[in-house]
């Protein structure tokens, strides 16, 4: 992820600007056992410094199943790929 630049809207609506802040907001939650993430690929978009993903998102937690499309962006910057956009949109 891009240390400065970074932003991160989550499906509560929460923005967030950091990587600290990122890294911090997935901490907790990837130390939890009790949920499963299954991903499909809608749309990919790879340009020359830039990247585009659009997921679909089944997350299931006990018997919450939430559904969402998850969009992530990444910029090359000095010939590395940061992640600079990471928004989670719940499908109701």
């Amino acid at each position: 992820v891009a240390d400065d630049a970074l932003i991160l809207i989550t499906a509560e609506g929460k923005l967030l600007r950091s990587a600290r802040e990122f890294l911090e907001a997935h901490r907790a939650w990837f130390a939890m056992d009790s949920w499963q993430l299954f991903v499909t690929p809608v749309e990919i978009t790879e340009g020359a410094d830039l990247g585009v993903a659009v997921l679909h998102l089944l997350y299931c937690e006990n018997e919450v199943r939430q559904q969402s499309h998850l969009t992530l962006v990444f910029a090359r910057r000095d010939g590395k790929w940061l992640m600079i956009l990471d928004q989670n949109t719940p499908l109701r």
